[in-house]
């Protein structure tokens, strides 16, 4: 009597097994991919050192809180830290000594200068207004229109602004006494404000509570004029 058997499975599948797909795998990138993220080092410090130096260009002296925040800029107080202790940055210590970029009326008037003199901060301490004052009416009577005629000019600062440690009475530009051409004897510098807010040759200053006439914003511009 024969006997039936059953044949395995695997000895009659004909199907052939799936091919598993390959990944390459670069072990390194190529040297220039390399090179590229390297030389975004040196970038990224670039533009932190720059940053900071803003500070250093123009430190505050004796740095204070904001008057009306009351908040300390630290990165202000690490500038003023710097220049106090790196011999080569002492010039930038000193409490009259400022370089800044000053901006003026129009596009693309820009122009960087080291001005010295005295602080507004440093008059008002000295000789104090009363104490219902709030605004400085600073005037030139010597200024001449284009034509060369009277052109009395005018400007009305807040006293916040006046004892800002930037806003400077001017005797000095870039190391050297002033001309008449730059506002001698005594110019007004107020470097957070435009230029139009800068006074040459000032024959005047009364401290007022009310806000004082200014010459541009009788022309239909800001008062604030801040940058």
């Amino acid at each position: 009597m024969s006997r039936a058997t059953t044949p395995c499975p695997e000895a009659i599948s004909t199907s052939t097994p799936s091919k598993q797909p390959t990944v390459l795998v670069e072990r390194r990138h190529h040297l220039l991919v390399r090179w590229s993220h390297w030389l975004n080092v040196p970038i990224l410090l670039g533009l932190i050192l720059s940053g900071i130096s803003i500070y250093w260009a123009s430190p505050i002296y004796q740095h204070k809180p904001d008057p009306i925040t009351g908040n300390f800029d630290f990165a202000a107080d690490i500038g003023i830290w710097i220049c106090a202790h790196v011999p080569a940055l002492h010039r930038y210590s000193s409490p009259a000594d400022w370089v800044y970029d000053h901006m003026s009326l129009g596009p693309g008037m820009l122009a960087v200068a080291w001005w010295a003199g005295l602080r507004f901060d440093d008059l008002l301490r000295a000789h104090p207004p009363m104490s219902h004052a709030k605004w400085v009416r600073v005037e030139s009577s010597v200024n001449l229109d284009a034509s060369g005629n009277p052109d009395p000019y005018y400007v009305s600062i807040d006293l916040a602004t006046a004892r800002h440690p930037q806003t400077l009475l001017a005797t000095h530009l870039n190391g050297q006494p002033l001309t008449v051409e730059h506002g001698a004897p005594l110019p007004l510098m107020v470097p957070v404000k435009l230029g139009l807010k800068n006074v040459k040759a000032i024959t005047g200053l009364t401290y007022v509570a009310q806000e004082p006439r200014d010459y541009w914003a009788e022309r239909g511009y800001s008062h604030y004029d801040g940058i």
